[in-house]
């Protein structure tokens, strides 16, 4: 072999050096494909060589014809085994693009009472969906619902404020009708001081029951509240998950009674490689695809964590996919932060 020939020979070692473990590969393949371009060149490091053409070889051709079309084919198999490895690396770097994660509910909510008492009626079933403040279970409080109507019949009664206001007419009419005998000399001062005190307490009097009044529409609201307690209302539009208890069950404080979950939008936290967090910001799209379905959904970044996994290399990208089409919540998920990772931008509008 000529110098040229061990050179190009050399600089398809270097090439395979360079790259993971070329040595695991089956070149057999790249040998077969570069054909005519000096396929004897194409040996991994360590592997056997072919002895070189020499003039008595058989060779109908010269020994410097042989040569010279060793070393063209040489340099062209070094360029074509280039070309062919960077399209391995190409793609490696492409999948590297892909990260798998778990789709999760937006919202997953375990819901209880902050009062214990038996429970009168559960409203809901496993499934339903429910809107924002919808009843969900009640306990029995028939008590507390008694107590409301007294406080509600007593803030809206006027009886005791108009009978003290009579009262309080009364007495003033005659604290006059004494100031004008006096005027006269037909009474004395005192009974005129008399009259003028009995006149301001009929007058407190009446200020009292609009007091009493107020106080009891204070008390009012202050039942409504405790009797609030013994009912759970929705937090928030969702889907029942799961529903735990039956009619007539007593339950204790703060005890989970149902699951309500929200999974539109969904989140996905993605533990994505610091090479390619440090490039993602808030509000990029990403795209979701589903293992079991294949469908994708087009979602944002909504944070990307500021701390990092020191074992994995790792930091939490956050994202919320729209999800009217009701995919399930921890779904395995496929997510590419690139547009046409899964067939194109048009796959992320299903």
């Amino acid at each position: 072999m000529t110098p040229n020939g061990l050179a190009n020979a050399r600089r398809v070692e270097i090439v395979a050096a360079i790259v993971p473990a070329p040595w695991s590969f089956d070149w057999s393949w790249l040998r077969r494909a570069a054909g005519p371009f000096g396929a004897e060149e194409f040996q991994p490091i360590g592997a056997s060589r072919p002895a070189p053409r020499t003039a008595g070889s058989g060779n109908n051709h010269s020994p410097r014809c042989g040569e010279s079309q060793h070393e063209s084919g040489g340099a062209m198999g070094v360029l074509f085994a280039m070309v062919v490895w960077s399209a391995v690396l190409v793609g490696n770097c492409r999948a590297e693009m892909t990260i798998e994660a778990i789709a999760q509910a937006r919202h997953d909510l375990d819901l209880g009472l902050t009062v214990q008492g038996r429970v009168s009626e559960v409203l809901v079933e496993a499934g339903a969906r429910v809107e924002a403040g919808q009843p969900l279970v009640r306990l029995d409080d028939r008590e507390g619902a008694e107590q409301i109507r007294l406080f509600e019949m007593r803030a809206n009664s006027t009886l005791e404020i108009e009978a003290a206001e009579a009262e309080w007419r009364l007495d003033e009419n005659e604290a006059k009708r004494l100031e004008d005998a006096m005027s006269q000399a037909g009474a004395a001062p005192f009974e005129v001081e008399r009259a003028r005190l009995e006149a301001k307490r009929s007058f407190l009097a009446h200020e009292l029951f609009k007091q009493r009044r107020d106080e009891t529409r204070i008390q009012l609201e202050q039942a409504r509240l405790v009797h609030a307690k013994y009912e759970l209302r929705a937090p928030m539009a969702g889907v029942i998950e799961q529903v735990v208890v039956e009619p007539g069950e007593m339950v204790e404080e703060v005890r989970p009674v149902l699951r309500l979950v929200v999974t539109d939008p969904l989140r996905i936290e993605v533990p994505t490689p610091m090479t390619i967090a440090s490039g993602i910001k808030v509000g990029r799209k990403a795209w979701v695809k589903f293992r079991a379905s294949g469908k994708v959904l087009e979602g944002k970044v909504v944070s990307v964590g500021m701390v990092a996994d020191p074992g994995s290399e790792t930091r939490s990208v956050v994202i919320d996919a729209p999800n009217g089409e009701g995919e399930p919540a921890g779904s395995h998920v496929v997510v590419s932060f690139e547009s046409g990772e899964f067939g194109g931008s048009e796959a992320g509008k299903r």
